[in-house]
C-alpha cells in the first residue's frame, strides 16, 4: 500500500513537470507578443537563432527593429531531409503583425523550405524604418528538425520601403540617382513618385541580373499626379524579359510636376531584384505629354526647335503628338521634321499633318521615311491658330524626332532680353515680334569677394542681354612672392628660390644655400693647328664657366714619308723616286735617272700592197710603240701567168693571162673549134647502143639487135650492112655503115 502510494506520488510529480515543461515552450515564441527579438538590426552584422516546429499547425514568431531604411535579408538553414516537399513556411509582417510587407491580405506573401534543401535564401526584401515580424510554421509535411534562422541588415536610402504597394504609399524618388527594389510576391506592387520643378524630358533605365528566359516578367506604368491617367495612352506600358540585362523606355516630354511609377508582376513572377533610374534632362522645347488630341496640344510659342517621341507599348502603335503654333503675320512657312536613321530607308516611320484651328481640316501632310528627313513646305499662312499632328505610320519608332516651323522673313532680334531661367533669356524679333530664347552672354565679371589665404571669394557675372546675375566662387588665395635663386658657378656660392605668402608669411619653398662648384678642368685645346713644320700656342680651360687655366706652346710635328715610290723612265721622260709627306703633302725627287730615247723598228705597212694601189707605211720606237716616220710606197704591178683554153668540136679555145698576185685576168687570143667529133667504142644502154664524143659529149643511139627468134623487131639488117638513122648536133641525118 505504502509502495503503491508513493508509485503514485512520482507519477503525479512526473506528469507535473511533463506539464509544466510543455507549458514553457508551448509558451515560447507561438505569439506575436511572446516572439523572440532579434533587438534592432545594425547594417552589416548578422544575427541568428535556432528552433524547431515542434507541434505541427504551430506558428513561431520572430520580432526585429530596424532605425534607418535598407533591405533585409532571411537565410532559413535546416537539416536535410530526402524530401522535395515544403517543410517550413515563413512570411515577414508590418508592425501590426498583421498586415504582409505587400499590403495584400489576399494571398499570403511566403516563402517555402524543402526538405532536400539545406539552406533557402531571400534578399531584395526592402524596408523603411520600423519593427517587422517574421512566422515561422510546418509546411505541406511536418518535422521537428531544428531550423537555424539568421537575418541581415543592410542601410541603404536607395531602396524601395514596404509598404509601397498602393499609389498613397508610393516611394518618393531623387531624379537621375538609381533606385532598388524587389516584388516579395506575385500580387506584390512597387509604386513611385517623382517631382519635377520645370518642364524636361525623361526616361526609364530598367536594370536587372540576366537569365535565360524570355518570359515577360515586369510591367512598368508612368501614370499623371492622380495616378490614374497614363502620361501617354491608355493602357501604356513597358514590359520586361528576364534576358533583357538593361531596359530603358523611349524619352517622354513632360510639364512641372507630380509623377507615379508603378512596377508590377507580368506573365512570369520574379523576386529579383532590380535597379531603376529616372533619368530627367530640364528643357522647355519638347512635347508635353499627354498631348494626343488638338485640344491638349503643346504650345509650340515661338521657339524653333521642338523635340518628341511617338513612344507606344506593345499594345498600343497610334500614340500621337499634337502641337499648336500660333501665327501673328502673313509668311510663307515650311515644316521641318528631322530624326536620326530608323528601320528600313524607305519605310513610312512617320505622317505629319497641318490643320486648321479646327483640328479637323487638314491643309497639307507627308509621310517620313526611316532613312531621310522632311522638308515640308506649308505655304502661305495668314495670321491665326493651327495644329500640326504627329503619328506613327506603317511602321513605328520611339527614336527621338525633332520638328520645326519657320518662315521667309529673316529675324533681327533686339539687344535687350527678358530673363527666362539661369541659363537662357528671351529676345524678341524687331520685325515680326516673335521671340526666341537663347543663352546668357555673360561680360568678364567683378570680383564681390577678395579671396583670402584661407577664405573663399566670389565673383559676380552679369548677362550683357538682360542683366540676369550669376555669381562663381573663387578659391582661397595666398598672394604668393617668388624670389628667384641663383645657382652656383665655380667660384661663387648660389641658392635655391624662396616662394611665400606675403599676407600670411606661409612659407611654400624655403631657400637653401648651393656650394660653389669649383673649375671643372678640360683638355689641351689647340689655338690652331699643328703642321709638320709650323708650331702652336694651347690651353686649358674650364668646362662649366670657360675660365683658363693653363697654357703651352707646341712644335711642328715634322714631316713624316711614308709616301715613296719610284718612277722609272720613258723614252722621253726622266725617272726618279717620289717623297711625299702624309701629314701635309709636301713632296720631293730623287734619285733622277735619264730619258731613254727611241729605239727604231724596220718599215711597217699600214695595210697590205697590191698590184695596182700603193700603201703607207710607218718605223715605230720598239719600246714605247711611237710612230717615228711615214711615206707613200708604189703599187707593186702585176705578174701574169697564161693558161690555154683547148677548142672543141663545136666551140672555139683561148688563151687567159692571170694575174698571179690579185687575180686579174684577161683573154689575149682565141683557138677556133675543130668541127670534128671523136666518138668512143659503142655502150649498150637500155637496149640501145649509144656512143659518145669525147669532144663536145655528142651522143649517137641506136637499137641493139634483136634475136631473130623473137620475130621482127630491132635493126633493120640488110645483109652486111645496116642503116641506122642518127640525129646530129647539127639536125642532120646522117648514114653510116657498119660492119658484122
Amino acid at each position: 500500500m505504502k509502495k503503491g502510494f508513493l508509485y503514485l506520488i512520482f507519477t503525479l510529480s512526473l506528469l507535473m513537470i511533463v506539464s509544466v515543461g510543455a507549458i514553457g515552450i508551448s509558451a515560447a515564441n507561438t505569439s506575436s507578443s511572446t516572439a523572440h527579438d532579434f533587438g534592432t538590426l545594425q547594417s552589416g552584422s548578422v544575427y541568428s537563432e535556432s528552433g524547431s516546429v515542434a507541434v505541427s499547425g504551430r506558428d513561431y514568431w520572430y520580432k526585429f527593429t530596424v532605425e534607418e531604411a535598407g533591405e533585409l535579408t532571411i537565410k532559413f538553414e535546416h537539416e536535410i531531409i530526402t524530401s522535395t516537399d515544403s517543410y517550413w513556411n515563413f512570411v515577414c509582417y508590418q508592425a501590426d503583425a498583421t498586415t504582409y510587407l505587400t499590403g495584400k491580405s489576399s494571398s499570403v506573401p511566403y516563402w517555402k523550405s524543402a526538405g532536400n534543401e539545406s539552406k533557402t535564401v531571400v534578399d531584395g526584401i526592402f524596408l523603411e524604418a520600423g519593427t517587422y515580424y517574421i512566422r515561422v510554421t510546418s509546411g505541406k509535411k511536418h518535422s521537428t528538425a531544428t531550423y537555424t534562422l539568421s537575418l541581415s541588415y543592410t542601410h541603404d536610402n536607395r531602396t524601395e520601403t514596404e509598404y509601397n504597394s498602393s499609389y498613397a504609399t508610393a516611394d518618393e524618388l531623387t531624379l537621375n540617382e538609381a533606385y532598388r527594389g524587389a516584388l516579395t510576391a506575385s500580387t506584390d506592387e512597387d509604386w513611385y513618385y517623382f517631382t519635377t520643378e520645370t518642364d524636361g524630358y525623361f526616361s526609364i533605365t530598367f536594370d536587372h541580373d540576366i537569365t535565360t528566359s524570355t518570359k515577360k516578367t515586369w510591367s512598368i506604368y508612368v501614370y499623371h499626379a492622380d495616378g490614374t491617367s497614363y502620361i501617354c495612352d491608355e493602357n501604356n506600358y513597358w514590359a520586361v524579359t528576364d534576358n533583357d540585362a538593361s531596359f530603358e523606355t523611349p524619352e517622354f516630354g513632360i510639364p512641372a510636376g507630380k509623377y507615379y511609377i508603378k512596377i508590377v508582376d507580368n506573365s512570369e513572377y520574379s523576386d529579383t531584384t532590380y535597379t531603376f533610374t529616372v533619368n530627367f534632362t530640364e528643357a522647355d522645347n519638347w512635347e508635353k505629354e499627354s498631348n494626343h488630341t488638338y485640344l491638349l496640344a503643346t504650345d509650340m510659342g515661338t521657339s524653333k526647335l521642338w523635340y518628341g517621341t511617338t513612344a507606344t507599348s506593345t499594345y498600343n502603335s497610334d500614340e500621337i503628338d499634337w502641337f499648336k503654333i500660333n501665327v501673328t503675320y502673313t509668311a510663307n512657312y515650311t515644316l521641318t521634321f528631322s530624326h536620326a536613321q530608323t528601320r528600313g530607308a524607305n519605310d513610312n516611320v512617320w505622317s505629319v499633318a497641318l490643320y486648321k484651328a479646327d483640328g479637323t481640316t487638314r491643309l497639307v501632310s507627308a509621310n517620313v521615311q526611316g532613312g531621310s528627313d522632311l522638308e515640308l513646305d506649308l505655304g502661305e499662312l495668314t495670321a491665326g491658330t493651327y495644329y500640326v499632328k504627329v503619328m506613327a505610320n506603317l511602321y513605328h519608332s520611339s527614336e527621338v524626332y525633332s520638328i520645326a516651323i519657320s518662315d521667309d522673313h529673316a529675324h533681327n532680334y533686339s539687344t535687350i532680353g527678358t530673363q527666362y531661367s539661369s541659363t537662357q533669356h528671351i529676345q524678341e524679333c524687331t520685325l515680326c515680334g516673335e521671340t526666341a530664347y537663347f543663352a546668357h552672354t555673360w561680360n568678364s565679371g567683378r570680383v564681390t569677394v577678395e579671396p583670402t589665404c584661407t577664405e573663399k571669394g566670389e565673383k559676380l557675372y552679369r548677362c550683357t542681354v538682360c542683366s540676369e546675375e550669376k555669381t562663381e566662387e573663387l578659391a582661397p588665395e595666398h598672394k604668393i612672392v617668388t624670389v628667384d635663386g641663383k645657382e652656383a658657378t665655380c667660384t661663387e656660392d648660389g641658392y635655391t628660390k624662396h616662394v611665400y605668402c606675403w599676407v600670411c608669411e606661409v612659407v611654400f619653398e624655403q631657400s637653401e644655400p648651393i656650394t660653389a662648384l669649383g673649375h671643372l678642368e678640360s683638355d689641351w685645346i689647340n689655338k690652331g693647328e699643328v703642321s709638320c713644320t709650323d708650331g702652336v700656342d694651347r690651353y686649358k680651360e674650364c668646362i662649366r664657366c670657360h675660365t683658363v687655366l693653363d697654357e703651352d706652346h707646341v712644335e711642328g710635328v715634322g714631316h713624316v714619308f711614308d709616301n715613296v715610290y719610284g718612277v722609272a723612265p720613258t723614252c722621253e721622260t726622266y725617272g726618279y723616286t717620289y717623297y711625299g709627306c702624309v701629314k701635309c703633302g709636301y713632296s720631293y725627287e730623287d734619285d733622277i735617272k735619264e730619258a731613254l730615247g727611241h729605239l727604231e723598228s724596220d718599215w711597217i705597212n699600214r695595210i697590205e700592197p697590191s698590184c695596182t694601189v700603193g700603201v703607207d707605211r710607218y718605223k715605230e720606237c720598239l719600246r714605247c710603240s711611237a710612230v717615228l716616220v711615214e711615206e707613200q710606197a708604189d703599187p707593186i704591178g702585176h705578174v701574169f701567168d697564161a693558161h690555154v683554153v683547148e677548142p672543141t668540136c663545136t666551140e672555139q679555145g683561148y688563151i687567159r693571162d692571170v694575174c698571179v698576185e690579185c687575180g686579174y685576168s684577161y683573154e689575149s687570143e682565141t683557138i677556133p673549134a675543130t668541127g670534128k667529133h671523136s666518138y668512143g667504142e659503142p655502150t649498150e644502154v637500155n637496149g640501145n647502143i649509144v656512143t659518145v664524143c669525147s669532144g663536145c659529149g655528142d651522143t649517137v643511139s641506136t637499137p641493139a639487135p634483136k634475136d631473130e627468134s623473137k620475130g621482127c623487131g630491132g635493126t633493120v639488117g640488110f645483109g652486111a650492112v645496116a642503116v641506122v638513122a642518127v640525129v646530129s648536133g647539127f639536125g642532120t641525118l646522117i648514114f653510116r655503115k657498119k660492119e658484122d
